[in-house]
């Protein structure tokens, strides 16, 4: 059976057969063919058949791309065993005997083909399901992740935004206690003394300055803002030194 096979795997690999047939050169595919019919003859002169199973597990070890090279030279050895009426040759039994088992070999080898390359085409469809599979799990896995991270941030913001909203109300309400502080103690003063007035609309300021500040400080480092250089809290300095110093200055006047 080996040399069977190896004759197989002799017509897969002849490439001066193959190029023949792509070139259509008849008198060279005709002399070929022959010397490939008169070695199945001499191997079936010997073994009287061949097993399909020995075929099946040759074939399965092949390649899906050598099963057209190896139909296409058996269906050119079968025509030009026909040419030749091999097929019909009472002179010699042995000719139309060998052209039979050569079509039953033939045809093993046509179903062999097909079920091979079904088969090789079933995996290549699995294989590039299994990775779209995979590929798909991996971007469930980023869009939940994206999404879990969404989620944390957006509810950070919220926090973010309440207590900004929070210390906003809160700055409304320092200016409108203030601006009402001010005018009741300008409202008190019986006399109206320049130094006493300065000193308590400077006093005041420097309290709700401060206040102002500390809130505006939580704002931004809440938000991130670039609130948070240098020049605000050199403005918040110089505010603050103006009016202690006013202070200091109008309580001296007292």
């Amino acid at each position: 059976m080996t040399e069977l096979l190896d004759l197989l795997d002799s017509i897969i690999a002849d490439d001066t057969y193959h190029n023949a047939i792509e070139a259509i050169d008849t008198d060279k595919i005709r002399e070929i063919s022959d010397k490939y019919f008169l070695k199945f003859k001499a191997f079936y002169i010997r073994i009287d058949r061949h097993r399909y199973s020995d075929i099946s597990k040759h074939l399965s070890e092949k390649t899906p791309d050598v099963f057209d090279r190896l139909r296409e030279g058996m269906v050119q050895i079968l025509e030009d065993a026909r040419k030749n009426l091999y097929d019909q040759d009472e002179t010699e039994p042995e000719n139309k005997e060998c052209y039979k088992k050569i079509i039953k070999l033939a045809d093993h080898i046509e179903l062999e083909s097909s079920r091979l390359s079904s088969i090789y085409q079933i995996k290549v469809v699995s294989a590039e399901a299994n990775a779209t599979y995979k590929e798909s799990n991996k971007l469930l896995e980023r869009a939940k992740t994206s999404i879990g991270d969404t989620e944390e941030k957006a509810g950070k913001l919220s926090q973010q935004l309440i207590s900004i909203l929070g210390i906003f109300a809160g700055i409304v309400v320092t200016f409108s206690f203030a601006t009402s502080t001010i005018g009741e103690a300008l409202s008190n003063l019986t006399d109206v003394n320049i130094s006493q007035l300065g000193f308590i609309v400077c006093l005041l300021g420097v309290v709700f300055a401060n206040v102002v500040a500390i809130l505006m400080s939580f704002i931004t480092k809440l938000s991130w803002s670039k609130m948070r250089s240098a020049i605000p809290w050199i403005l918040y300095i110089v505010i603050n030194g103006v009016l202690i110093t006013l202070t200091f200055v109008f309580y001296s006047k007292i």
